[in-house]
């Protein structure tokens, strides 16, 4: 029997150790009641209990003890709140606001005139005369007592000295306005700055030696009329209704009876005691009920701002200063001596918590709130004294001032004890909220206040958020209705009435009125902002704390509560015991036990299965759940399952480590178990050189197409994979995992995964790898998280060379662990073996080994000479070592043909072209960046200048076109035909030299032509071309020059024309073709007219590439020979254009000679018969090339009565823009006019054209004539 109750007892501390909530003291009371429940069963059994009959003895047990505890700290928080409620209500009498009520009818309601009324100072002297003296001294003896006579007229209230009048004034000072002279001085708002202090005469005159003004015998007195500090008063500031004001200021002090008193009033009008600089005037007195034994003070304060009318303000403050008189004397000093007594003994264990728990003592909210109500205690303890002590220094001065009829101040002893009882109010309120703290051990009440303190930190920022926007929304709505509206006529009220609007409380047709339009768009914004959003975000909180406390409440034990405690007490009065004298338990259903009750500790070996960690027994068979304390792993809390969990953990990881709480429920109870589970660090777990006889951690992946096979030496396919490991290098006896392409089809992928491993910090990962052979997949690096989300951490294609190569890649941190996954993704041939060797995970960042490439030199440009070699460098930096790939920008050549893709950080051409020359891109790339490098070669071709002086095309960047039915051909003298061609070359202008022409004679016909072609010209670079033409013949057709892409033969851009009879003379022309997005070809094109005179010639052509190259088109005409050089007459007008020296033909009108010289020629227009009015004589320039701007300028003259009108326009077929227009009589001189003709995308002509005026005094006049490249 005694070793079988030693078993017993022991098995009682294993319950009770599993218990963690309860402490030392409360496990030895509950083994001590075990041991002598025993010993009761002992004596009246012949057998002891049966084990499960004791066991539930013993958790039953323990509930009641606990139970127990939290009553009788449930009966001292309700005798400390007793005290407090009993103390807080001794202080406050409820009749103090029917006395308050009473004065306020007395004096400011219901009087007449009420104060109400007071809107200028004059209606103050009127209430003060006709209400205040009357009330407060009564005519007669009160009741006819003439002892009585400290009374006021109601006959309750005893006068406690006389009253008191006290000034706020400002000084007056010069007037910020413009109209001074008429508004003399001004009196500013009250500040303390403004605030006057100075001493004066009566009538507020400025101090002198002798003051003699009689303003009666009441103001004479010179104390009235100076200022005293609030030092001096005792007295404090005070905050009104429109300002705050300091405690000092001019004192007047009311006479002790009726007459007098009434006398100084009427005397207040003459002293001008109030005046234009009063800003604020207080009355106060004290008066005591000796039928309530109260107090009450009495402040009227008057506000006459300089903006005109009164803000009146009244503080009528009841107040008992002694509390121990009376019929509750006695119980206050008991309430309070209790409630010292209370606070020694909390103060004490809060202390001795506070020792030792130290900063852990914070972080339980009950702990901070008992700390608090200390302090708070201690404070009030503390103000009451001090109010006591100030009480009877004030009552000690009143006694001596009755006699003297001087004024005391009260307001000391009322702030105080306004103090006193604010403090305790706040006490009553968190004494009162402590109750929850021991009514918090119910589970229901638990889960009420849980939802607060869980949502505690969301609450706090949907604070901030509400704060700023309702601040937002009353600084608005004060600023939009401050001027017009009561309730927003300060920042304070607009936050009252907004706070009022959220309970539904607005008056929206006010502030309609007020502010039509934006008053609704506020009022809207508001409602839908505020009301709406903010408060929909503030439920949407407390719906989730709501929601996560029940979850939580879920998993906490069904506890033995105080109601229970109570209930059983009473069962057992009538025989309700917990256990039966004899025989079985009452039931046949057993609370839930796991077979191994005590919390254990084991080490999981990494990839493992876990199915046994909760095994439980129990009737009905308990429920069992699974709670993991920390978020770390992928672990589903609330993996439950009925009887035991089978299958727990599939593969043990290092993210499963870690607490475990096990919960086994049925109807009668819940218990719970903890169980740590650890394993070795992540670092150990990937980790691997594939030299053992597994693959360290790492897993053959279930979901892709093939596996990673463990090799060592060469693969089995030649050409392809390493040829030994990587760890043991050319010994031959190390190992490797490689994915076999020969083994699988292509795009088939092989992964090996690692265990979940827990990356609190950036983690690196380092392998090794050999991507060789030219059918190479792809090599991936992913992680994976708990919901199966891959992300790619590395991706590596095509061939890396034939040596082992390291990747260095940082893992991100993550707090619930990730899962590496090594991806070999199959090529399209069998030449495509991956392998990868040593892998290792450090708990560190990766250094910062590998960088971007980087070029030594950045973009150049160079210049080469045709026919001679070039090499362009791309050096390059970087680590790991960047592969480079050459590219020419517009080459029609494929990239290999073009350039080739050796890897080479230089690029050589033997003999350089014009096509060498343009844009060159070099792009370097590393698995760390990319970088890129341009190179602009010009070519310098000596032969791109072509005179035809050898007879040949040959030596010229030039040849015949093939598209067409002729070819130029070379000549020295002039064509074969007369009255066409030139008469000689123009390189020398005889013989000696040649040029070529298109032949128009027969067999050539009507649109046939004949070309030339230049060679290839490389994209980017803009190319300029220059030549001279010649294009006389009657019958003369078009040359035009085109643009021929490389990638078409076909489609020509056509980029500069002419046609038609130039006269005899070699003709320039250049342009420059802008830069082309591809190689390309120039083209120049002769075409045959409507007959043999149309011999088209050409000669001295150039070609200068690169972006330095210009065109200086210079046209100039000043008329001096009968060729007009670069104009010609148009045939589609109505005349011609007339060559002239000095005067024209007709008087009074035309110029009087030249503009160049005066005695040279100009172009006019014959005004006389036959012309009509409206007849117009054009002159035509010749083709000006596209895409860029010009400068035209001329001289004109229009002098005559009948003037008509001079313009000049651009013309691209039948499209017209006009440059400029004159019309009317300029006068006599000559006028000079210049402007830009914008740049043109095709090219164009130039039109000067003359229309007759109304009659033949419409001779108008134009000389020098020009057009240069560029603006003007």
């Amino acid at each position: 029997m005694i070793e079988s109750s030693m078993a017993l007892t022991s098995n009682a501390e294993v319950v009770v150790s599993k218990e963690v909530k309860w402490d030392n003291e409360d496990k030895r009371r509950a083994k001590s009641a075990i041991r002598n429940a025993m010993r009761m069963e002992m004596l009246h059994k012949d057998e002891p209990p049966t084990e499960e009959v004791l066991r539930t003895s013993k958790l039953r047990r323990m509930q009641e003890i606990h139970a127990q505890k939290v009553f009788v700290e449930l009966v001292l928080f309700g005798v400390y709140a007793f005290v407090i409620y009993a103390i807080s209500y001794i202080g406050r009498d409820q009749r103090a606001f029917t006395l308050k009520n009473h004065l306020e009818n007395t004096f400011i309601t219901k009087c007449n005139p009420s104060f109400d009324m007071v809107n200028t100072s004059s209606d103050y002297l009127d209430w003060l005369n006709r209400v205040f003296v009357p009330n407060f001294y009564p005519y007669d003896d009160c009741r006819g007592h003439h002892k009585e006579y400290a009374y006021t007229s109601d006959c309750a209230n005893i006068r406690l000295g006389p009253p008191r009048l006290r000034q706020i004034r400002v000084r007056s000072e010069a007037c910020a306005t413009p109209i001074v002279p008429i508004v003399g001085s001004c009196y500013p708002s009250y500040d303390t700055k403004h605030e006057d202090r100075a001493s004066y005469c009566p009538g507020w005159e400025e101090s002198k030696t002798n003051c003699s003004i009689n303003t009666g015998k009441y103001f004479s007195n010179l104390s009235v009329w100076s200022h005293i500090d609030a030092e001096q008063l005792q007295a404090v500031g005070t905050n009104g209704e429109y300002n705050a004001y300091s405690g000092g200021g001019y004192v007047l002090t009311f006479p002790s009876t009726h007459l007098y008193a009434e006398e100084m009033v009427s005397q207040m009008p003459h002293s001008k005691w109030l005046d234009r600089g009063t800003r604020a005037v207080f009355l106060e007195f004290t008066l005591y009920n000796p039928n309530v034994n109260l107090f009450t003070y009495v402040l009227i304060l008057t506000e006459f701002p300089e903006t005109g009318s009164v803000f009146r303000w009244v503080n009528i403050h009841a107040f008992r200063p002694y509390d121990f008189v009376g019929s509750t004397g006695t119980l206050s000093i008991f309430c309070y001596l209790v409630f010292i007594i209370i606070l020694v003994i909390s103060t004490f264990k809060t202390l001795r918590d506070l020792k030792n728990n130290r900063c852990t003592f914070f972080k339980q909210p009950w702990n901070v709130i008992d700390l608090l109500c200390n302090l708070l205690s201690y404070a009030t303890i503390a103000l009451y004294v001090l109010r006591t002590i100030s009480t009877k220094a004030v009552m000690d001065d009143f006694l001596e001032n009755l006699a003297k009829n001087k004024f005391t101040y009260f307001q000391r002893v009322v702030i105080l004890n306004f103090t006193v009882e604010n403090f305790l109010a706040i006490l009553v309120f968190v004494a009162t909220i402590r109750i929850l703290k021991i009514l918090g051990y119910n589970k229901r009440l638990t889960e009420i206040i849980s939802v607060i303190t869980n949502a505690i930190w969301d609450l706090a920022g949907f604070g901030v958020v509400f704060a700023v926007v309702f601040m937002a929304y009353v600084l608005y709505g004060f600023l939009l209705f401050g001027r017009s509206l009561e309730g927003y006529k300060s920042v304070f009220l607009a936050f009252g009435t907004l706070t009022n609007t959220l309970i539904g409380k607005n008056k929206l047709d006010t502030s309609v009125r007020s502010v039509p339009g934006i008053a609704q768009l506020y009022y809207f914004t508001y409602n839908f902002v505020v009301l709406w959003t903010v408060m929909t975000m503030f439920a949407a909180i407390l719906n989730k704390s709501i929601e996560e406390v029940r979850n939580q409440m879920k998993r906490q034990p069904t506890v033995y509560g105080v109601f229970d405690m109570f209930t059983d007490s009473v069962r057992s009065l009538f025989g309700g015991a917990f256990m039966r004298s004899k025989g079985k338990p009452q039931s046949t259903k057993e609370l839930p036990e796991f077979i191994n009750n005590s919390s254990e500790t084991r080490t999981v070996p990494l990839g493992s299965q876990i199915s046994d960690i909760c095994l439980a027994t129990g009737k009905p068979t308990p429920t069992l759940t699974v709670y993991k304390k920390d978020s770390v792993g992928c672990f589903k809390n609330g993996t439950s399952s009925v009887g035991n969990i089978t299958n727990f953990i599939d593969r043990f990881s290092p993210t499963d480590a870690g607490t475990y709480t096990c919960e086994a429920k049925n109807s009668l109870g819940t218990v719970y178990k903890d169980v740590t589970l650890s394993s070795r660090n992540s670092k150990d777990v990937v980790t691997c050189t594939f030299e053992g006889q597994d693959i360290c951690n790492w897993y053959q992946s279930k979901s892709d197409g093939t596996d990673w096979i463990r090799g060592t030496g060469s693969t089995s396919t030649l050409g392809t994979g390493p040829s030994f490991d990587h760890t043991f290098q050319s010994t031959g006896r190390g190992r490797y995992m490689y994915m076999k392409a020969s083994n699988s089809a292509a795009n088939t992928a092989a992964r090996l995964e690692s265990l979940y491993i827990p990356t609190n910090t950036v983690q690196c990962l380092s392998l090794w790898y050999n991507m060789h052979g030219p059918d190479i997949g792809k090599l991936s690096i992913l992680s994976k998280d708990c919901s199966g989300n891959e992300t790619e951490l590395l991706s590596l294609s095509g061939d890396q060379g034939l040596n082992w190569q390291e990747v260095k890649i940082n893992i991100s941190a993550n707090s619930k662990g990730q899962q590496l996954v090594i991806e070999a993704l199959r090529g399209k041939g069998i030449y495509g073996d991956i392998a990868i060797d040593d892998v290792n995970l450090s708990d560190t960042p990766c250094p910062q080994s590998d960088t971007v490439p980087r070029f030594l030199v950045q973009n150049e440009t160079i210049q080469v000479t045709a026919g001679r070699a070039f090499t362009l460098n791309c050096a390059v930096t970087g680590k790991p070592a960047a592969s480079l790939v050459w590219e020419k920008d517009g080459s029609c050549q494929t990239q290999a043909q073009a350039l080739g893709s050796n890897n080479k950080d230089t690029y050589t051409v033997n003999s350089a072209k014009l096509v060498d020359g343009g844009v060159y891109k070099c792009t370097a790339k590393n698995r760390k960046g990319t970088a890129e490098k341009y190179i602009t070669v010009n070519v310098n071709d000596p032969q791109s200048t072509c005179n035809f002086d050898d007879g040949s095309l040959s030596k010229c960047r030039w040849t015949q076109t093939t598209d067409d039915r002729f070819d130029f051909l070379f000549r020295s003298i002039q064509t074969p035909s007369s009255d066409t061609g030139p008469n000689a070359d123009h390189t020398h202008a005889n013989s000696n030299g040649q040029y070529i022409f298109l032949e128009s004679s027969n067999p050539a016909q009507v649109g046939d032509s004949a070309g030339i072609k230049s060679d290839l010209l490389p994209a980017g670079s803009p190319v300029c071309i220059d030549f001279w033409y010649n294009m006389y013949g009657t019958e003369m057709g078009d040359l035009n020059v085109f643009v021929l892409g490389c990638s078409s033969s076909t489609k020509k851009d056509k980029v500069w024309s002419i046609s038609g009879n130039q006269g005899t003379d070699w003709h320039p022309t250049c342009f420059k073709v802008e830069n082309r997005t591809e190689d390309f070809n120039i083209i120049i094109q002769a075409t045959v007219g409507t007959g043999y005179h149309s011999d088209v010639a050409i000669d001295d052509v150039k070609l200068k590439i690169g972006d330095n190259c210009t065109c200086s088109i210079h046209s100039y005409s000043d008329f001096e020979t009968t060729q007009m050089k670069d104009w010609k007459q148009s045939t589609s007008d109505d005349f011609d254009w007339t060559r002239g020296v000095g005067e024209t033909q007709s008087s009074s009108t035309g110029p009087s000679g030249d503009h160049t010289s005066g005695s040279g020629h100009y172009m006019y227009t014959e005004a006389s018969s036959p012309r009509n009015p409206g007849d117009v004589a054009e002159l035509v320039s010749k083709t000006l090339p596209a895409n860029q701007e010009y400068c035209f300028s001329m001289w004109y003259n229009m002098y005559g009565s009948s003037m008509g009108r001079l313009s000049v326009y651009t013309q691209h077929g039948t499209k017209k823009s006009t440059v400029l227009t004159k019309s009317g009589d300029q006068g006599s001189s000559w006028h000079s006019y210049r402007v830009t003709i914008p740049l043109q995308t095709t090219p164009f002509t130039v039109h000067i054209a003359g229309t007759r005026g109304s009659g033949y005094y419409s001779d108008m006049a134009i000389d020098d004539v020009r057009i240069d490249e560029g603006r003007c």
